[in-house]
């Protein structure tokens, strides 16, 4: 399988080793196909044959695009398949927009303007021009920003609207036909703010007071934090919403003797979890040790950079591979320390994994192939 096709669609699988029969994947915006491709002769597009699902089908046929002229300008298969789905994501977004622009009734649209009056013009931030997309905040007491959106269905109020929120998990409001006004569904989600503030003191005293590694800038719908405990090792708090002050689930990433030490004050001490004192308090009084603040620390101190790429965060990954040499412990991002490896001529590959060096001690090192 050529570079580009793995590297563009890895959902899709080579069936023969001639590379002329794939079968699989493809994910396109939101949305995934099942699709068969065969190939004649690959420098003929003329000959490619791509055959999908009904749904793929259906999405097509309402279009009134020449698909083979745009498809038989392709220069490789990878290529055929990028202008198909190219294609593709313009009749979804079509599609999308259709549906957008569906007026609502009289009935309906005069109960959405009314609904938004008694919620206030200040909580809407946003309708669009058919009335059935509604983005609506509340300000809490801590001047934190929260958000709903609204999609109100076309057989409104037959048919409960569709939520999504910035609350830490997912919102569906409780409908009755008939029964609910897009003003309830607002002050019922205020509620549930209300009754959440716990969860987000709970985030505030954790950001405000230790070093924070993941999120870099924390939504209000993030229920976790990633946080350094010095020594190259980092751990993740995972607080239940509804039970902030609770023990939370840690997981911890860094050098193994650390992170083994680490797990069993978790397990000796989590009965001295206290509910009645702060996360902060808990996570240095089960942990048996002054976790670095940013009051008694610097961020270069912590020192928690992958040592290939000088980043933290890549692509969303954090270094979790970590030299275990306990004079060096240098942290890296699994790719950056793959890349690292394959690059030089002493490594050897058992399976999938890299045998090599730390590139900084020289100490012995492996990693998995990504």
């Amino acid at each position: 399988m050529d570079l580009e096709m793995s590297t563009w669609f890895p959902l899709l699988v080579p069936l023969n080793e001639e590379l002329t029969e794939y079968d699989g994947f493809l994910k396109i915006l939101d949305s995934v196909f099942h699709v068969s491709l065969s190939i004649g002769d690959i420098n003929d597009p003329a000959t490619y044959n791509l055959s999908g699902d009904w749904e793929l089908k259906e999405l097509l046929s309402h279009t009134n695009k020449n698909y083979d002229e745009v498809l038989g300008r392709s220069k490789s298969v990878s290529h055929f398949l990028m202008e198909f789905c190219n294609l593709v994501e313009k009749a979804l977004r079509s599609e999308q927009h259709s549906s957008d622009m569906q007026i609502q009734s009289p009935e309906n649209l005069q109960h959405v303007i009314s609904s938004l009056q008694e919620c206030g013009w200040s909580n809407v931030d946003y309708v669009n021009e058919s009335a059935n997309e509604l983005h609506m905040k509340h300000v809490d007491e801590a001047g934190r920003t929260h958000n709903i959106r609204i999609l109100v269905p076309h057989e409104f109020p037959t048919q409960a609207p569709k939520c999504d929120s910035s609350l830490p998990f997912g919102y569906e409001p409780v409908w009755s036909k008939g029964n609910r006004t897009i003003k309830d569904i607002y002050d019922d989600f205020v509620g549930k703010v209300k009754k959440l503030q716990p969860f987000w003191g709970v985030m505030d005293e954790i950001d405000g007071r230790f070093w924070v590694l993941d999120p870099l800038k924390p939504r209000v719908s993030d229920s976790y934090r990633r946080i350094s405990l010095g020594n190259n090792v980092s751990a993740v708090i995972a607080v239940d919403p509804n039970v902030p002050r609770g023990l939370p689930k840690l997981e911890f990433t860094g050098p193994e003797k650390y992170v083994t030490t680490f797990r069993s004050l978790l397990e000796k001490n989590a009965e001295k979890w206290d509910v009645m004192k702060s996360i902060c308090e808990n996570m240095e009084t089960v942990l048996e040790s002054e976790i670095p603040s940013k009051a008694t620390t610097t961020m270069e101190e912590i020192d928690c950079m992958c040592g290939i790429c000088y980043s933290y965060l890549l692509d969303k990954a954090v270094p979790e591979v970590v030299c275990d040499n306990p004079n060096c412990s240098k942290p890296f991002h699994e790719c950056c320390i793959y890349e690292w490896m394959r690059s030089l001529t002493t490594v050897r590959q058992n399976f999938n994994v890299l045998f090599g060096e730390c590139p900084y001690c020289s100490q012995p090192m492996s990693c998995k192939v990504v």
